[in-house]
């Protein structure tokens, strides 16, 4: 068992599913927006799907139409959608019915009250916020160092919304972020496989050692 939530990003792989099931991952995240590098062709999700169990399976989008996102939940029996960034919030209340993910993606300009704002605005929406950090290479010792992003008003926005947090920290520094936020959990990223099933995972066996409850 896992001391905190994690959604896995971005599979693109068997190998990835396999892995971050077995590890103990709750969400598995496949990309389903045609510009995205990490796309992933539907035909194959519903592949992988069929091959792994336990975690809740989410479609990941850009921005996409309330019709589209509702033809890849039936089609591939999406559990959650992902909706990014710069989706029109009305989106999220046509999406009655179906669990969301809402991306939120920080900068070195980002203002902290504006994205408690936001999350306050479309929680009755939401199931999950992803607050990624590391997309603009912010890190937890960023962070620590309140160069940037306010940490206290992150704690807040964690208190009062169901955060997952996407962020560059050392394995040794996990259990100093999870107690110092107390997030929902974490966001990390599944990627290219080195051969056809073959992958080293060696960075995030040691995020997982962390996170196992003895």
């Amino acid at each position: 068992m896992l001391k905190t939530k994690i959604k896995a990003s971005q599979i693109a792989n068997l190998t990835d599913a396999r892995y971050f099931a077995a590890m103990g991952a709750d969400l598995l995240g496949f990309s389903l927006d045609p510009a995205s590098e990490s796309y992933t062709d539907p035909k194959k999700v519903g592949e992988i799907r069929d091959w792994v169990e336990g975690p809740a399976i989410v479609g990941e989008f850009g921005v996409a139409t309330v019709d589209s996102i509702r033809e890849a939940h039936k089609l591939l029996k999406l559990d959650m959608v992902q909706v990014g960034p710069f989706q029109n919030a009305n989106v999220l209340g046509l999406l009655d019915g179906i669990p969301i993910i809402k991306e939120i993606v920080i900068d070195g300009f980002t203002d902290a009250q504006e994205v408690a704002a936001l999350c306050g605005d479309t929680t009755k929406f939401v199931k999950y916020f992803i607050l990624d950090f590391f997309k603009n290479g912010i890190s937890w010792s960023d962070l620590k160092s309140e160069s940037g992003f306010e940490l206290s008003i992150l704690k807040e926005i964690c208190q009062k919304h169901s955060v997952l947090l996407s962020i560059d920290v050392v394995p040794e520094e996990v259990e100093e972020l999870l107690s110092t936020l107390q997030p929902a959990g974490l966001s990390v990223f599944g990627g290219e496989e080195e051969l056809v099933g073959v992958k080293s995972f060696d960075d995030l066996d040691e995020l997982f050692d962390q996170l196992m409850i003895e």
